[in-house]
């Protein structure tokens, strides 16, 4: 009699693995899931829709990622080094906003002059003005408070060149 080798199954299911932890058998995760779960650190090269500048992590390799931290770090001492999450967020914030800010300055360089020959402005400043109006709002919530800084007066400037302050 001849003798048939077993019959194997179409499809092999696969079993993933488990290990025992409290009386319960738990799969094991992917070692590589947690490395895939980190957000990745993105080269931003302009400002245009970039999704980076609005919530993603800047790489710190690189000229806009280190002016992001040195803003946020400059923040932070500012506050006394241990911010609370809204605190956090804000400071993030006003990073991005930093760069921003930056970014329409040169846009505003660029392009020469402030306003077109008609009479409106360039809408490189409208956007300018607009990102620096909201970086002092973030600034405000922040409690930076502005300083004001003494004005010698016409008289004072005639009388002794300018040095003297009321």
């Amino acid at each position: 009699m001849e003798q048939k080798p077993p019959e194997l199954p179409a499809v092999i299911p696969f079993k993933r693995k488990r290990r025992l932890i409290n009386g319960k058998r738990i799969l094991l995760k992917n070692a590589a899931s947690a490395k895939n779960g980190k957000p990745k650190k993105i080269f931003p090269v302009h400002g245009g829709a970039s999704k980076v500048l609005r919530s993603g992590v800047l790489h710190a390799g690189g000229v806009l990622g280190r002016a992001f931290y040195d803003e946020v770090k400059g923040l932070t001492a500012h506050l006394g080094g241990d911010p609370t999450r809204p605190q956090a967020r804000l400071i993030e914030q006003g990073g991005r906003l930093h760069l921003l800010e930056a970014m329409g300055w040169a846009e505003v360089l660029g392009a020469g002059c402030l306003i077109r020959p008609d009479g409106s402005p360039y809408p490189a400043v409208d956007v300018l003005l607009r990102v620096m109006r909201e970086r002092r709002e973030t600034l405000k919530l922040l409690g930076l408070k502005r300083h004001t800084k003494l004005v010698p007066t016409l008289q004072e400037v005639l009388q002794g060149g300018g040095n003297a302050a009321r």
